[in-house]
């Protein structure tokens, strides 16, 4: 399992970047990361009715202020919990058949 503490690195970096590293560094494969990037880009926090960007440095834009890990782990406990009822409400409507 990946671990923040171990790897510092990964919690400097947006969100975007984070997901790519994971790939590069092959937590995830490459289908996993296009999925994912999809998905962030679908889902991004909206800080307000205008814009989903909170900060910007070094020519990206970042939903959370750098190196701020509980807003991004919330962010992704809250659409895993999310994507994990989809799943079992889709199972549970394919059971019924």
């Amino acid at each position: 399992m990946l671990s923040t503490k171990d790897n510092k690195d990964y919690t400097l970096a947006g969100l975007c970047f984070w997901n790519s590293r994971l790939s590069q560094d092959g937590f995830i494969t490459e289908d996993e990361f296009l999925y994912t990037k999809a998905y962030i880009m679908a889902n991004r926090p909206k800080l307000s009715f205008f814009d989903s960007i909170l900060y910007k440095a070094n020519n990206a834009d970042y939903y959370w202020t750098p190196g701020a890990v509980r807003p991004r782990v919330a962010w992704i406990r809250k659409h895993i919990n999310s994507l994990c009822k989809q799943i079992n409400n889709e199972n549970s409507s394919s059971n019924k058949r």
